[in-house]
């Protein structure tokens, strides 16, 4: 698909949002590309704004915000929990509680994951094969 009236941004539309999706993807090796990812989201989501793939950019910008507020929102659920309860110095939380604890944030880190590479997989094919952002539920 050519866009004639696509800004001049030295990249096509759909180059620039896999770019953002691969530094996305990225991040399960180096932790600063989704960084990098979402700078570069944010300055050309104007410039891609009247194409196809300005919904690329919104989505990338979604992921990389929504993965990082749950994760650090996990951790603090789970330091003040852990904290909390040794404070407490409860007699009836065992090592069975805590370690239902430590369960219960590595699956939900495990589903958030997920959910980051169903995103960021999805949106790195679309882009290659020049199609639209295109969303199921606001979520996926």
């Amino acid at each position: 698909m050519s866009n004639n009236n696509a800004p001049s941004t030295g990249l096509q539309p759909n180059i620039w949002a896999a770019i953002v999706w691969g530094c996305m993807l990225g991040g399960l090796t180096l932790i600063f590309t989704p960084i990098i990812g979402v700078i570069i989201a944010h300055v050309q989501k104007r410039k891609l704004a009247n194409t196809p793939f300005g919904g690329h950019l919104t989505a990338a910008i979604w992921t990389f915000w929504l993965t990082t507020a749950v994760f650090f929102l996990v951790v603090l659920g789970v330091v003040v929990l852990a904290i909390g309860l040794d404070e407490a110095r409860l007699t009836h939380w065992t090592t069975l509680n805590s370690g239902l604890l430590a369960a219960a944030a590595v699956g939900l880190w495990v589903l958030l994951g997920m959910w980051f590479l169903f995103r960021s997989g999805k949106g790195i094919i679309l882009a290659l094969n020049e199609k639209p952002w295109v969303t199921w539920l606001g979520i996926f």
